[in-house]
């Protein structure tokens, strides 16, 4: 079982406010580029653990910021 969650953004603005709003939430997550895999209209997504998904997915929805997960992702 893998413990990486991918949270997908329509443009690369949404990515960089939403890293913001994780970092400030004291919770470790990386912006990469959305694996070939994956379609998304951006190039960048976040990656982090799905321990912190609950608080994440809160304070997205709080901020208004359009997301999707994919949790199937392992490197």
């Amino acid at each position: 079982m893998d413990n990486n969650i991918l949270y997908l953004f329509n443009n690369t603005r949404a990515v960089i406010l939403a890293h913001k709003a994780i970092r400030q939430m004291n919770l470790k997550s990386l912006i990469i580029p959305v694996p070939r895999s994956i379609s998304s209209q951006c190039g960048m997504c976040i990656e982090t653990t799905k321990i912190n998904e609950i608080d994440i997915d809160t304070t997205l929805e709080e901020l208004n910021i359009a997301f999707k997960k994919y949790s199937g992702y392992s490197k």
